[in-house]
């Protein structure tokens, strides 16, 4: 378990306007309800409609700030570094606690385990103590794909119906094949939940940080 604790600062950095609703919307809206802070980073950005939907679920959920990267799905690896570099100066900004993304192995769209490498590079760059900057670790999210080991359960029963709002704002994803990702996230959180012993849950796997840096200096 992580010991996930709420109120936290996170910070979700996810490839696709949909994916922070969909991989990680009830632990935002719940710690964003609960007076923490829930800061959302997408990589895309490139289509104006999926841009205007992605505006429209981030203010039903109500998080502190998000921001689109504006990338093309042709884009995303290229530059590299740059990408790293860029993602590292956002979490040195917001300082999270956890960070919040796709995994890399076993999800099965590349361009999420793309953001996944590029994340957790920019995080251990990032989470040193001569920049004032400890990130916990990485809280791996759900998306299509199924977690075959969990380590924390999130209970979002309270919240699920805003998360199927906030889903409801990505028309464009939403509308495809008869309503497919609503049913499917709302079997998924449910599945989790029967597991949780709730109504609904969200499924995570967390992988802690590396300490890089200077270690004599203590980071509050």
């Amino acid at each position: 378990m992580t010991n996930l604790q709420l109120p936290s600062n996170l910070l979700a950095i996810m490839a696709h306007e949909d994916d922070e609703v969909g991989g990680c919307g009830g632990l935002l809206i719940k710690n964003q309800q609960l007076e923490g802070d829930s800061h959302v980073i997408c990589f895309g950005g490139s289509d104006p409609k999926r841009a205007k939907e992605f505006e429209a679920a981030c203010k039903l959920m109500g998080v502190s700030s998000h921001q689109l990267l504006g990338y093309s799905e042709q884009d995303y690896d290229q530059n590299k570094l740059e990408r790293i570099i860029q993602i590292r100066d956002i979490i040195l900004r917001i300082k999270p606690d956890y960070v919040l993304t796709h995994r890399s192995a076993g999800d099965y769209h590349l361009n999420h385990q793309t953001v996944s490498e590029i994340v957790k590079r920019s995080a251990i760059m990032a989470n040193t103590a001569k920049e004032g900057v400890r990130v916990k670790g990485i809280l791996y999210t759900e998306t299509h794909s199924l977690h075959s080991v969990v380590h924390e359960l999130v209970d979002v029963s309270d919240v699920q119906e805003s998360i199927e709002q906030a889903l409801l704002c990505h028309e464009s994803q939403i509308s495809k094949n008869d309503g497919y990702y609503l049913k499917l996230i709302s079997k998924r959180n449910s599945l989790r939940g029967l597991q949780n012993g709730t109504h609904f849950a969200e499924a995570y796997q967390f992988e802690p940080l590396e300490l890089v840096g200077n270690f004599h200096k203590t980071i509050k």
